[in-house]
């Protein structure tokens, strides 16, 4: 075989392989475009659900689930604008739940509900999203342990700020054996959502004019 000819031979195998390195890419693509969506509409669905859990038969009222769309958040470890979640009882607010995030639990940032209702106090408390060690740091999940229900009917003072901790930390909160890091980060978070609620509760008290329907 010639010099030529080898040469032409590997060009058509460099060819073939980029072609189908393309071919891939493509299938690749459209799964992500076609598969994405979906996921975000199971995502959504996922979390409604876990805010009707931490609300209650309210939420299942006409009308009585409700968005509200707010800007970044700080306390709240929002970089963008977001959506919150009211609960409407008797055309007033009942209840609002403010997504959270953790962003230095363990295995990466830790997504979060949190369930206020208009005195101020924790209704609930819901992990939706984490990367948690399996056995140990997945216990702040509810499907994994009891753990998370420690903050229900808590507020700011209650305990004093100083205490939002856990117990090691001289806080007023259970530590997960073997998974400090972890709970550290969500009560830390769960404070955050206290506090941004605390300075904007006259906003977020507001009912939003347009109801959604229950999940």
């Amino acid at each position: 075989m010639t010099p030529d000819a080898g040469w032409r031979r590997a060009l058509r195998a460099g060819r073939l392989l980029g072609g189908c390195a393309l071919v891939m890419l493509g299938l690749v693509w459209v799964t992500v475009e076609w598969t994405e969506p979906r996921m975000a509409r199971h995502r959504e669905r996922d979390r409604l659900a876990q805010v009707q859990e931490i609300a209650g038969p309210a939420t299942t009222a006409p009308g009585a689930l409700r968005f509200l769309t707010l800007s970044a958040a700080g306390e709240l470890h929002q970089n963008a604008p977001f959506t919150a979640y009211q609960i409407i009882v008797d055309e007033r607010v009942d209840a609002v739940v403010l997504p959270a995030v953790a962003p230095d639990g363990y295995s990466g940032q830790i997504e979060l509900l949190v369930g206020i209702d208009a005195e101020g106090r924790i209704r609930g408390v819901r992990v939706t999203r984490h990367h948690e060690t399996a056995g140990l740091g997945d216990r702040i999940d509810r499907a994994h342990s009891t753990w998370i229900t420690q903050f229900d009917g808590r507020s700011l003072g209650n305990p004093p700020e100083e205490r939002w901790n856990v117990r090691k930390d001289g806080g007023a909160f259970d530590q997960i054996t073997g998974a400090t890091l972890t709970p550290r980060a969500v009560i830390h978070a769960v404070a955050g959502a206290l506090k941004y609620f605390q300075q904007h509760r006259e906003k977020l008290l507001v009912p939003a004019p347009e109801p959604v329907e229950s999940p």
